[in-house]
């Protein structure tokens, strides 16, 4: 598996995953399907500049998305969040 980091400037990509992504696994994630779609184009870029996003792909096709973001009482450090794998690649080893 390839992992790299989203750039900010990849926020529409970024949401349709993450929608893809609640739909597939809704009770996984903060928001549910409806409200993630009613979330302002504003909250997506928000998550790439302010936090740091990563995908997984395996022959071109993204697979795993996850994301860490610095604790609030202490920025230093940093929190795993929002992991995904593709039901398709669950129990391979992606």
């Amino acid at each position: 598996m390839k992992i790299r980091l989203l750039e900010p400037t990849e926020w529409v990509f970024f949401k349709e995953l993450r929608i893809k992504a609640i739909n597939e696994s809704p009770t996984s994630f903060k928001f549910s399907p409806e409200q993630a779609l009613d979330l302002p184009d504003s909250y997506w870029q928000h998550c790439l500049s302010d936090d740091r996003w990563f995908i997984g792909t395996m022959g071109g096709q993204v697979v795993a998305m996850g994301g860490i973001m610095p604790l609030k009482d202490d920025p230093s450090n940093f929190e795993i969040a929002s992991v995904w794998i593709d039901p398709e690649h669950r129990g391979t080893g992606a």
